[in-house]
């Protein structure tokens, strides 16, 4: 089996952003029929970049909602779990955009339903082993699934101590783009996003 590093939130978030940021310019790159096609396309890309997003933020808000009920607290940080690992699935492994977002969609959908479980029973015990065994199955599909440039790159952030905001401004000063990241225009971000994956 593939040795894969599980890239935790903060780390999730921007590999999300350089994907989004990557595909972005391959579809800038694309010779569309129409002015149309190619707003859908970059809609879209978008659209599966915020879902991703709003995937991650989901796990952070449930356990902040939980952390102080006891019984509900520890099911909570299994879902995050779950989370983490369905979204390491789908930006690690999930090399075609539209399936990703399909991917991160599903997986918020079980989400919901497990929030909604872990709100309404009166015994979570089922609940958290239920989701314990989702979450481990995520994991597990995700090793065998990951691609080789995605397990070397996390495996690279992951035991090189460095954040991914120094990485990233180490590339914007090689570039020579002043200013914040978010300052920049967007060409040069995706620039820089690229750059920095090399």
């Amino acid at each position: 089996m593939a040795n894969v590093s599980v890239l935790n939130h903060e780390q999730l978030q921007y590999l999300a952003r350089t994907l989004y940021y990557k595909e972005t310019e391959a579809i800038l790159h694309t010779k569309f029929n129409s002015e149309t096609e190619l707003a859908k396309y970059l809609k879209d890309c978008k659209d599966g970049y915020q879902s991703a997003l709003a995937l991650l933020d989901a796990g952070s808000e449930l356990e902040h909602r939980f952390r102080n009920d006891e019984a509900r607290a520890s099911t909570a940080q299994e879902i995050f779990g779950y989370i983490i690992n369905g979204a390491n699935y789908a930006l690690q492994t999930v090399r075609n955009s539209s399936l990703r977002s399909h991917c991160v969609e599903k997986v918020r959908e079980h989400v919901k339903l497990l929030a909604d479980a872990i709100e309404v029973v009166r015994n979570v015990n089922d609940v958290a082993k239920e989701v314990n065994e989702y979450r481990k199955a995520m994991l597990e599909y995700t090793r065998r699934h990951q691609n080789p440039p995605s397990r070397e790159f996390s495996i690279w952030l992951k035991g090189s101590g460095i954040k991914y905001e120094e990485l990233v401004q180490r590339y914007q000063a090689k570039l020579k783009f002043r200013g914040r990241f978010k300052d920049l225009k967007d060409v040069q971000k995706i620039q820089l996003m690229i750059a920095t994956e090399g």
